[in-house]
């Protein structure tokens, strides 16, 4: 009598659980198809369940077709193309060494007009009013 108890109960449960599996499927469902009209309204174009279905199969292979190793080198050649190009660590030697060899053919300017070089006073242009009244 305690078993059947026990099943009844186990049953019970069980019809619940789908129940719950159910009405979170059917909210799925409809969130899915809110999903549909929402992206239907923005691109101006009526969409199907059957686009929505092909673009997700399309990004999950773009996603799964070629493995990035970042961080990592994979033992097995298997697994994908491995980048054996190491990066350049003398890059900045070599631009250093480019700008000191431009700098060697820099010839300097022989001639320096000293009127450029010499800053001038803050009251130029008040002298320059003052001189004309003056005369």
């Amino acid at each position: 009598m305690t078993e059947n108890n026990d099943d009844k109960a186990n049953s019970s449960s069980d019809e619940e659980m789908d129940t719950g599996t159910n009405s979170m499927e059917a909210a799925a469902l409809a969130r899915k198809k809110r999903l549909l009209e929402m992206k239907s309204r923005l691109h101006g174009i009526e969409m199907k369940e059957e686009d929505y279905k092909e673009e997700e199969e399309a990004t999950k292979k773009s996603k799964t077709e070629e493995p990035s190793f970042r961080s990592y080198h994979p033992v097995s050649e298997a697994l994908g193309n491995v980048a054996d190009d190491k990066p350049k660590l003398d890059v900045v030697e070599e631009v250093i060494a480019s700008h000191l060899e431009d700098a060697k053919n820099v010839k300097p300017v022989e001639t320096v007009d000293l009127s450029t070089l010499a800053p001038k006073k803050i009251d130029w242009d008040l002298k320059r009013d003052i001189e004309k009244k003056l005369q």
